[in-house]
This record gives structure tokens, sequence and C-alpha cells, in this order.
């Protein structure tokens, strides 16, 4: 099981116009490797649930999210996030077999 985070996870809000927010390509390749290994993705937010599906589905991505908060109390195989891991966990109570960080990955690309 994949837990990836939304907000400066997934989506780059590195532009200041909501209209030119874009996918994080680093975050889409892990995905992707991770689809190729049949893991299941939960894509989750804090946020308002239908606000965050149609800024998804703008962006081409259709799979339903969840809220974060639904899985407190569990054990992830693998977390994308853009928090540290211990903010992570205090934030979410999910306890993570592998913690990506991405803003870290990313950092070792530029």
């Amino acid at each position: 099981w994949v837990y990836v985070d939304i907000d400066w996870t997934l989506i780059d809000y590195s532009s200041k116009h909501e209209q030119n927010i874009k996918l994080k390509e680093k975050t889409i390749e892990l995905l992707k490797s991770y689809e190729r290994q049949w893991k299941s993705i939960t894509i989750r937010t804090g946020w308002d649930l239908s606000q965050k599906q149609k800024q998804l589905e703008s962006l081409g991505i259709t799979r339903p999210i969840v809220s974060k908060y639904n899985y407190a109390g569990a054990t992830a195989e693998i977390v994308i996030d853009d928090l540290d891991q211990a903010a992570f966990f205090l934030d979410s109570k999910i306890i993570a077999e592998k913690y990506i960080n991405i803003n870290s990955i990313e950092e070792q690309i530029i």
C-alpha cells in the first residue's frame, strides 16, 4: 500500500497562480513505478475532498482521494510526503515501513 499526499507532494504550487499549478514529476515517476509493481495507491489530503478531487482532475488524475484522517493508527508499506517523517507521524498517526520525503529526492536531482 502506497500512501501519497496531494499538497506540495503530488502537486507543485511553485506558481502563484492556481491555474499554473502542475504535478510534481518525481512523484508521478515514483507512483508509476509502484503501479508497475501492482501496489495499491491511496491519495490523501487534509483539505476539502471535493475541492482537491476537482483540482486533481484538472491535472488529469481521476483516482479517488481520501481524508488523511481515515487511516490513523494504520501501517503503510510506503509513504510519500513533503513533511519529514516525524512531522508526518505526528500529523497522521500512520506508521510508514518506508518513508519517502519528496523534497529530499528532488534536492538530489537538482
